[in-house]
């Protein structure tokens, strides 16, 4: 369930980031300068997981398949702390 949530929270992460910067954003200098640090690596940070299969879904020939295996080892955990963390605020804000 923590990794659903996290992966919706990536999504609208990483589409929000689309829609700020006019296109797709990436790990890269453009999308740091687009957005500004702080900005940046909040979003990074969110849509972390979107960013990783994206970059690690690409990859053809020599060290492709263990970078696809990395992407897909690493993305359902990074979303799942991110659903722990939502699940958590949502707690939060509900206590409140």
């Amino acid at each position: 369930m923590a990794i659903v949530a996290g992966f919706s929270v990536a999504l609208a992460a990483y589409h929000w980031m689309a829609a700020v910067l006019d296109r797709s954003p990436g790990f890269d200098r453009q999308t740091v300068t687009g957005l500004g640090a702080a900005v940046s690596v909040l979003g990074f940070a969110l849509c972390g997981p979107v960013l990783v299969l994206r970059a690690g879904g690409g990859r053809a020939g020599r060290g492709g398949s263990a970078l696809r295996l990395a992407a897909l080892c690493l993305s359902p955990f990074w979303a799942g702390l991110i659903g722990i963390v939502a699940f958590s605020a949502g707690r939060l804000v509900a206590m409140a």
